[in-house]
């Protein structure tokens, strides 16, 4: 059976979708010195034409749109894996 975003199978992945935009707002300088930009990944991955849609249209196409928070070769997917080298974001996950 395949893994459904509205069922909570993603729900990690997009929890640390919105710790990255989180972290970026407090935290830019030290994102944007390693080269990480997670709303900007996020908008070239085209979370922005999640917007326009409705009903089952959006849930299907956010259920394509979230592959890429699961598939190593993305760009978006590397943003998120590399927020683990932050000092801060390692302290407020509990990482140290």
């Amino acid at each position: 059976m395949a893994k459904s975003l509205h069922s909570g199978a993603d729900r990690p992945r997009l929890e640390a979708l919105i710790n990255a935009f989180v972290y970026e707002l407090f935290f830019a300088d030290e994102l944007h010195a390693r080269n990480l930009h997670p709303f900007a990944a996020a908008r070239e991955a085209g979370l922005m034409n999640l917007t326009t849609l409705e009903g089952p249209a959006l849930a299907r196409a956010a259920e394509d749109w979230s592959r890429c928070l699961a598939d190593p070769a993305h760009p978006l997917y590397a943003t998120l894996f590399d927020l683990q080298s932050i000092d801060a974001v390692r302290i407020i996950e509990g990482r140290t």
